[in-house]
Order: C-alpha cells, then sequence, then structure tokens
C-alpha cells in the first residue's frame, strides 16, 4: 500500500508541476522589433495579431536540419488560411553580410519564399537566450504567448500533424 502512494504521488506532483507552468499566470510572451530580409520594420504585435496561431521557425545557415526542412515549411501555408496560420522564419546566425548573403540564397534554393524570414535584432536577444538549439520552432498566439514549442526538424506531414492538434 505504501509503494502505491508513494506512486501516485510521483505521479500526481510532476503532473501538478506541469499545470502550473501552462497556467495563464506563466505563459511566456514573445515581444521584439526587428526588420526582414527586405529590410521593413517589423514589431511582434503586429505580426501576431494578423493570425490565430504564429508558427516561428528558429534556424541557421549553418544547420543541416534546417535546411533540409525548409522545403517542408515552404509547402504549410498552402494548406491553411492566413487568418489561421502564418509562418516566421528566423535566421539565428545573420551577423554579416556574408551569412545574410547565404540565408537569401537557401531561401530561394529551397523555395522558402512563401513565409516571412526575418533577421535577429538587439530586442531578441532574451527570447534567442532561451533558444539552445536550431532549429527551435514556437507556436505562438494572437497575444504572442508561446503555446508549444518543439526542437528539432519535422517532414512536412509531421509538421501538419502538429499544427492539427493545436
Amino acid at each position: 500500500m505504501k509503494k502505491i502512494l508513494i506512486l501516485i504521488l510521483l505521479l500526481i506532483i510532476p503532473l501538478s508541476l506541469f499545470a502550473m507552468a501552462n497556467s495563464e499566470e506563466t505563459k511566456t510572451v514573445i515581444e521584439f522589433e526587428t526588420t526582414d530580409i527586405f529590410g521593413n520594420s517589423v514589431t511582434s504585435s503586429d505580426i501576431f495579431k494578423t493570425s490565430k496561431i504564429t508558427m516561428i521557425n528558429f534556424w541557421a545557415t549553418y544547420c543541416r536540419p534546417c535546411i533540409g526542412e525548409l522545403p517542408f515549411l515552404a509547402q504549410i501555408p498552402k494548406n491553411y488560411s492566413s487568418e489561421d496560420l502564418q509562418i516566421i522564419g528566423i535566421i539565428t546566425d545573420v551577423t554579416n553580410q556574408a551569412t545574410y548573403d547565404s540565408a537569401i540564397t537557401l531561401i530561394k534554393e529551397k523555395g522558402a519564399s512563401t513565409y516571412t524570414h526575418l533577421l535577429p535584432s538587439q530586442s531578441m536577444i532574451p527570447i534567442l537566450n532561451n533558444i539552445s538549439v536550431v532549429p527551435t520552432t514556437l507556436f505562438v498566439n494572437e497575444k504572442g504567448e508561446v503555446i508549444k514549442s518543439v526542437v528539432g526538424s519535422n517532414t512536412l506531414k509531421k509538421w501538419m500533424e502538429i499544427i492539427d492538434n493545436l
């Protein structure tokens, strides 16, 4: 009986902590000001209010899995209305002209110009400090609250399953 009680407590405590971590009071809110790859000013609040869900994919030009999933990400907007879902790519390693040029080439070659790509900025430092691996993808609601986080790359089919479950 004592073992069963301990087992139940071991299950309840982590579930309680998980529920508390996902409560309204503790949701992470994404806020930033930056530019897109064309030099246009962009704010997170302007971006998030246009769709129910924004898929933010953090990627880098040196990352093979990131580059490998660019064609899959490029196909996603064809399957959802822009009011329901939009994709934003944040190219985490663009710090000079060479990486910028590389990013533009990759976006064109992989067909990833079907969605917006942003450049890192000072206001993104708190967000980028929490991204330890690329690719990492955050799903954000209209208020800028993170509703799901996915580390690693996926196929188009897997991304569609994840999106459909949101």
